[in-house]
């Protein structure tokens, strides 16, 4: 087995910007910073993933072992659609333990990229977003790295419009002795039903099908803008998955006219997980489907009709 990959130490070369976080989560806070190497002297905007200062020490612990952990899959990883680990500074927590610093995303996740930019985003662009976050997870089922927590709020977009996925708190690479997630902490909306089903003999854990169903859910906020299940408590989202074997329906959004896009979401969503497809496989549609789109506008064009 080759030795794993140590992130950068970036200790005394980062500093935070501001009073205040930039965005919260559990344990943990992201702030805007500044880092300033011996190899690159200019400064360079970072977004620095910090255990939040009012933590008690057992609760402080718990979040530093969690950062190492994310620390250990994130610097594996190396992808245009991968937002990159740049390295972990030791001295901006109060604990004392590791934040986690990567490039900084002037616009936002995809959720605040697309409710400011969707009257002018067409349906190709959206599905060559959708196409880009399928690399980005395709990337990582190949390195066998599972994401347990894909949302719109844990994808990035790029100065050129490229999208990045990030968050890896909830990952876990396969097939590595010791090395699992057993309390699913995520968002629920984005949930296969099969994380939401308690076993008493074994507790869930992500998987690659698991991501499957949550890039699906994903897919549908990304042409609708709506949050999933719009309008149902997690409680009743839960029940409805898992009890009564439901997902998202065609009815509910208009905005996909695509009749093979929305088979595949269909298929995303199937109950039993070894029924749906592949990360491979949903690319291989979507290059399809992305090429024949264009192939179509080209002859139209030819034709004097504009898409």
């Amino acid at each position: 087995m080759s030795s794993p990959t140590i992130a950068r130490d970036l200790t005394g070369q980062v500093r935070l910007i501001g009073a205040y976080a930039v965005a919260h989560g559990g344990n943990s806070d992201i702030w805007k910073g500044e880092c300033k190497s011996q190899d690159n002297p200019l400064c360079q905007v970072v977004a620095v993933k910090v255990i939040k200062s009012h933590l008690l020490p057992d609760k402080a612990a718990e979040a530093s072992y969690k950062l190492r952990r994310e620390a250990r899959v994130w610097a594996t990883l190396l992808h245009p659609n991968i937002a990159p680990l740049l390295g972990i500074a030791s001295d901006l927590s109060k604990y004392g333990g590791p934040s986690l610093v990567s490039p900084w995303y002037p616009n936002g996740n995809l959720k605040q990229y697309m409710l400011l930019n969707h009257s002018h985003l067409s349906f190709r662009q959206r599905l060559e977003m959708l196409y880009q976050l399928g690399n980005g997870l395709q990337y990582l089922h190949t390195s066998n790295v599972v994401h347990g927590d894909l949302k719109p709020g844990n994808v990035l977009i790029g100065n050129s419009g490229e999208v990045v996925i990030t968050d890896f708190g909830l990952s876990r690479i396969l097939e590595v002795a010791g090395f699992t997630t057993n309390n699913i902490h995520g968002t629920v909306r984005y949930f296969a039903p099969e994380l939401c089903i308690i076993h008493s003999d074994r507790p869930s854990r992500t998987t690659k099908e698991a991501d499957v169903w949550a890039l699906a859910v994903t897919a549908t906020e990304m042409f609708s803008l709506r949050t999933p299940y719009e309008g149902a408590t997690e409680a009743a989202v839960v029940l409805y998955v898992s009890r009564d074997k439901g997902h998202l329906k065609r009815e509910h959004y208009n905005e996909i006219t695509d009749n093979d896009l929305w088979s595949l979401l269909e298929r995303c969503w199937r109950f039993e997980p070894n029924r749906r497809p592949t990360m491979d496989g949903i690319n291989e549609f979507l290059r399809i489907k992305r090429n024949a789109y264009d192939a179509k506008r080209h002859r139209q064009a030819g034709c004097g009709v504009l898409l």
